[in-house]
């Protein structure tokens, strides 16, 4: 049976102790009422079961960047998949995405980013940023960081590859005209 204190601003407080990822800790919840107080109490006692409550720890997408590569991915891939990774991290993520807190992070600010680099028809590096983002939420959410995947339902916009057309007749006399070796002849 949990004790009600009436505070002076009319709310009702009480306290919970609950296990989160190992660790006891004391939660206070309030409400306008002891039923309101009572309602939230099973709430958080129901994801604490759930395992949807993290430990609260704080940290930077920066942060998560760089223990995501040297932790995660160094000893699991190959050298240049691992170099692929850090570029699209070091280049794409953390100069947009790393000052904010990864618990704080929402998929409009990953969508962004992927818009933002297909506008500038670097598409082949947004698919690469894409993977990077979607293994360090992933991570995060196994750790017990996050508990939502944000990283989920993130679009590419479609590959719009350069219009290619044929040499005008002009242009071909030209490039005979030219006075080019067999090799830069080669066309």
């Amino acid at each position: 049976m949990a004790k009600y204190k009436k505070r002076a601003d009319g709310r009702y407080c009480t306290s919970i102790m609950l296990n989160i990822d190992g660790e006891k800790k004391k939660k206070y919840v309030y409400g306008k009422t002891i039923k309101d107080v009572d309602d939230k109490i099973a709430e958080l006692r129901a994801q604490n079961n759930k395992g949807e409550l993290t430990n609260g720890k704080s940290i930077t997408v920066e942060e998560w960047a760089k223990t995501w590569l040297e932790v995660y991915k160094r000893p699991s891939v190959s050298y240049n998949t691992f170099k692929g990774y850090r570029i699209a991290a070091e280049d794409h993520v953390i100069p947009n995405l790393g000052k904010y807190q990864l618990s704080a992070l929402r998929p409009n600010q990953l969508q962004g980013l992927l818009n933002k680099l297909c506008d500038n028809n670097k598409v082949p590096i947004a698919r690469k940023v894409k993977i990077v983002l979607d293994g360090m939420i992933k991570t995060a959410i196994r750790e017990k960081y996050i508990k939502d995947n944000i990283a989920d339902g993130l679009k590419l916009a479609p590959h719009k590859p350069k219009e290619k057309r044929a040499l005008t007749d002009d242009e071909i006399k030209a490039i005979f005209a030219a006075d080019l070796s067999d090799k830069e002849r080669a066309f």
